[in-house]
């Protein structure tokens, strides 16, 4: 019943270099190719595909 949840909180040495990403998901920030200044979030490539933000040409949208 027990299961793992990450946070990132302050101080927290075990998850640096993590950040949120869209859904709520906490991942790596290596992964990430885009930032969502909308959603205040990072993307990865499967993220982007689904969205559809290249074919809406989506002006939130930030390379990273």
């Amino acid at each position: 019943m027990n299961k793992k949840r990450e946070t990132i909180r302050k101080g927290n040495k075990l998850c640096r270099n993590t950040e949120l990403f869209l859904y709520g998901r906490i991942r790596k920030i290596h992964k990430a190719v885009a930032y969502c200044k909308l959603h205040k979030c990072y993307l990865e490539p499967k993220n982007i595909t689904e969205k559809q933000c290249n074919k809406k040409k989506c002006k939130y949208k930030e390379e990273v």
